[in-house]
């Protein structure tokens, strides 16, 4: 949708409604369980405890995540990504593959 027609207070309510819920799907909430990113820093703005993609999920330029990154996905259970549309196939390929090589990791 356009700006301004409440994209991001859908994210918010959907946020806390995804917390009330966690107890059903014995999830330990943290801060982690749900991510929540965009892909511009304009976007991230108008979301509360929102980051950019890129610093969520480690796409800084380095080849490796660090450790300190993998242990963040450790309680991930869900990633929503605003403005998901701006997404090239190769970075969402690219995403996918950083998530299920951290998850690995974990077990």
């Amino acid at each position: 949708g356009m700006d301004g027609t409440g994209k991001c207070e859908v994210i918010k309510a959907f946020v806390q409604f995804a917390k009330g819920m966690s107890i059903f799907f014995d999830w330990n909430y943290d801060s982690n369980v749900i991510k929540v990113s965009a892909y511009t820093g304009a976007a991230v703005c108008q979301i509360p405890n929102g980051r950019t993609l890129h610093s969520t999920v480690g796409l800084r330029g380095t080849k490796s995540l660090s450790q300190e990154m993998i242990d963040s996905w450790k309680s991930t259970k869900m990633l929503i990504i605003d403005e998901v549309s701006f997404l090239s196939e190769h970075l969402l390929e690219k995403l996918t593959n950083i998530c299920v090589y951290s998850k690995k990791k974990m077990m």
